[in-house]
Order: C-alpha cells, then structure tokens, then sequence
C-alpha cells in the first residue's frame, strides 16, 4: 500500500463512516416530513418541472433560493419520495466533515483533524440535520472554507482567490450573514494585523511620491 494511502486511510474510514451514518435508510429515519421540508420540497420540484428556477422564495416568509432549488433536482432525479427530499442534506453533512478535516488540518496537525471529523461525523446534532431537508446543513458548509481562506499557508491558498472574503456569497444559503461574517473574524485578525501596520511605510511612500 502506498505511503500516501496508508497515511490518509484513517480519515478515509471516518469519511466513509459519515456517509454511512447519514445515508442508510434516509427513507424510514427520522420517521415521517415536517413541513419544513414540505415546502421546500414542493417548491423546488415544481421550480425544477417549470424552469422557473429563482434566487429567491417568497413562500414560507421567504426562502432562499439555492436549497430549494438543489432540493428540487435531487427530486426530479430520485424521485418525489423522502430519499429525493432529503439526498442533499445526507451529501452536504457528508462534505462538510470532509472540508471542517482540511480546516483542522491546516490550522492544527492531521490527528487533531482526524479527531475533529471523527466527533462531526458521529455526533448527534450534525448527524440528525444531515438526515433532514433544512437549508440549515448548508451553512457549516460553506462557513469552513470562508475560514481555510485565512489561512496563510498550504494548498488551501487556492481557496483566497475562489472565494469572495466579504461573505457575500453566504446570501445564497442565509440573507442575515453578519452572524456568519464574525464567525470567521479570529482567522481575519492576523492578515488584518499585518495590513494595518504596513499602512503607515505605504502613506509615507505616498506623500514622497506627490
């Protein structure tokens, strides 16, 4: 076995124990739909059926656009049953164990990442909102590599230039992002730190100019 294989193969069990755990019998656990997924359901197979994909859902006080609509492929491809309603979720808890491991990864050491995606991937509460049709799941998703993008060092530096840094882009899954935006504000302060010092050399080099 090679020696990259055997050293990720820890973590690859503990992916594949998430799936796993949020994958098997979608369609019987948890026992029945709340409306909640109902609406979300209904609207993105009939957005899906129609064509008429939208940013935004007036029903239901207001909707975000990007979870009904994923929502309402994964039902026009599996069907309109619990497993089509609630594939998104089981696949969104599924990735986000895998993007908090490179998270942890960055910012720690492999086995603390290891530990980190073993108590996401069994937890309780991640495990029931990876079971069920909530635009919810989304956000831990997309909040993890709005954080790698502070990371100074490593593959993640790809992330800096794929992702917006005001979090705009979380207006896809949550229109109140200023909770979202200050949930990364401790990985911001070093580069913040180190653009605010730079500033006085960069006005005296201004001033000498003119």
């Amino acid at each position: 076995m090679p020696a990259k294989l055997r050293a990720a193969l820890p973590f690859l069990l503990i992916l594949f124990l998430a799936a796993g755990l949020r994958f098997y019998a979608l369609e019987r656990i948890p026992p029945g739909i709340y409306w909640d997924e109902v609406i979300d359901g209904h609207r993105g197979l009939e957005a899906v059926r129609t064509r008429q994909l939208k940013v935004f859902y007036p029903v239901g006080s207001g909707r975000e656009g990007l979870w009904i609509n994923l929502t309402g492929v994964a039902e026009a491809v599996l069907g309109a049953n619990p497993i089509g309603l609630r594939f998104c979720a089981a696949l969104v808890g599924t990735l986000t164990v895998l993007a908090v491991y490179l998270l942890a990864r960055e910012l720690f050491s492999d086995r603390i990442a290891r530990f980190t995606a073993w108590f996401l991937a069994t937890g309780f509460w991640p495990l029931w909102i990876s079971r069920m049709c909530y635009r919810a799941v989304l956000m831990p998703l997309f909040l993890t590599p709005r954080s790698i993008c502070f990371c100074e060092h490593g593959a993640m530096k790809t992330l800096q230039k794929a992702l917006p840094r005001n979090g705009s882009w979380l207006s896809l899954v949550e229109p109140s992002t200023a909770w979202g935006s200050t949930a990364t504000l401790p990985f911001a302060q070093p580069r913040l730190s180190s653009r605010l010092s730079s500033w006085p050399n960069t006005a005296s080099e201004s001033v000498r100019a003119i």
